[in-house]
Order: structure tokens, then C-alpha cells, then sequence
């Protein structure tokens, strides 16, 4: 199974590549050698595109449609939690529009993928025909990882959650 994994990029690309790799490396440790979750991870395509490309920096919008046809492409989706970013708000409503299976990276996610519990059986975050939306991680719910005005907070930090869902 291939799961893509979405978490902020642009706001800190060394933490973020390394939040992914982290969800990678739990992924590629506890899943089953006749059923292998293969990880898609791309914060780790784009320092490369941009090199080939001959520059530092390629237009958002350019890699969003990358990452958007990864997701489709992909069996599921497990987003990390805490600073959110447009780019996880689009890719986590791909995902729902094609009706992939959406987890929201957590303690309890990776402990029941250590103590042998299999992707295919957590509770998803949420699915395309619930309004729910996932369930912030600590750091989000504390408020460590920003100080901004609430009206200034992007779409998936507000009741009605990102404008692709409504």
C-alpha cells in the first residue's frame, strides 16, 4: 500500500522532511513484509527539483500539483499534525474527494502500529462524509506553534475547515 504523508513544508523544510521521515520510518518498520506500506515523502523530492531546475526556490503552485497527483495516486494518507499549511489543507482534501482513508499522525497511531496493529484497522481522522475534522496534536492545541490573531488563522484552523470541504 502506498501512503502519502502530508505535513508543513514551507515554514520549516528541514523540521518538516524530518517530521516525515520520522512517520516513514515507523511506516517501513511495522508494516508486514507480505503487505509493505511503501511511504510517499514529498519533502524529500523537493530540495532535488529544485537543483535540476537550477534554482532555490519553484513556484508553489508547480509542486502543489506534484503533490496533488501523488495523493491520487496513493491508497491513503496520514498527516502530521501541528503547524498546518495550505499545501495539507489541498492535499488532505484530495484525498477525501478520491475517498482515501485520512489518519492524523498521533501517539496512539504509532502505538498501535508497534504493537502490531495494522494501518487498515485505526480509526481514521476523519472521511469525506463527516464534518469532523482531525484532532490537533499537543503542540497545536497548546499554541506553541504560532501566536497569530485568530482571524489571520488559515481554513482548516477555523470551525468550517478548509474552503475544498465545504
Amino acid at each position: 500500500r502506498i501512503v502519502y504523508i502530508a505535513g508543513s513544508y514551507s515554514a520549516d523544510p528541514e523540521a518538516g522532511t524530518l517530521d516525515a521521515l520520522r512517520v516513514a520510518e515507523v511506516l517501513l518498520k511495522t508494516s508486514p513484509e507480505d503487505a509493505p506500506i511503501i511511504p510517499v515523502i514529498p519533502h524529500t523530492m523537493i530540495p532535488p527539483l529544485q537543483a535540476l531546475m537550477g534554482t532555490d526556490r519553484l513556484p508553489e503552485d508547480s509542486i502543489l500539483a506534484m503533490c496533488l497527483e501523488l495523493v491520487r495516486w496513493s491508497h491513503g494518507l496520514i498527516r502530521i499534525p501541528g503547524t498546518y499549511s495550505r499545501g495539507s489543507d489541498l492535499e488532505v482534501g484530495q484525498a477525501l474527494l478520491a475517498e482515501l482513508p485520512v489518519w492524523e499522525w498521533s501517539t496512539e497511531l504509532e502505538d498501535h502500529l508497534r504493537s502490531g496493529g495494522d494501518l487498515e484497522s485505526a480509526p481514521t481522522a476523519f472521511t469525506s462524509d463527516s464534518e469532523e475534522q482531525p484532532q490537533k496534536g499537543k503542540e497545536h492545541e497548546q499554541g506553541k506553534e504560532h501566536d497569530r490573531d485568530p482571524e489571520a488563522l488559515p481554513a482548516s484552523e477555523t470551525k468550517e475547515g478548509p474552503k475544498e470541504w465545504r
